[in-house]
């Protein structure tokens, strides 16, 4: 993960020490330059063009995780959930302000009161 926060590391090695669900970090580790943020906002992945809109991927402030199942990435968004639990809890005890892709608002709700859905997302605030 060269390049991103010490922080948002902190909270990723924590978590994955407390999580039931496996865990990696996609894309490098998480730190993209703006042509490969501009990709990601062309496949409409992103809603930040890397250019004038950058991400905070960009910064090394931002991560996506990837669940792993039986030592196979998986897509089930069962996953995810559980993963964000123990994120955001991991997060909370130790005092880091970060946000998940489901929740962008952080009021609690998550998907639902979103346009944009990014659940392997989580980024510091």
């Amino acid at each position: 993960m060269e390049g991103v926060s010490e922080t948002l590391k902190a909270v990723m090695y924590e978590a994955l020490k407390n999580s039931p669900v496996d865990f990696g970090i996609a894309w490098k580790g998480g730190k993209r330059d703006a042509e490969e943020q501009n990709e990601l906002f062309q496949d409409g992945a992103s809603l930040k063009d890397g250019y004038n809109q950058k991400s905070k991927h960009q910064e090394g402030k931002a991560i996506d995780v990837l669940p792993y199942v039986k030592g196979e990435y998986t897509t089930e968004e069962k996953y995810y959930y559980i993963l964000i639990g123990v994120i955001m809890t991991t997060a909370n005890h130790m005092e880091i302000n970060i946000r998940n892709g489901g929740d962008w608002d952080k009021d609690g709700e998550y998907v639902t009161d979103h346009n944009f859905i990014d659940l392997p997302h989580f980024e510091l605030i």
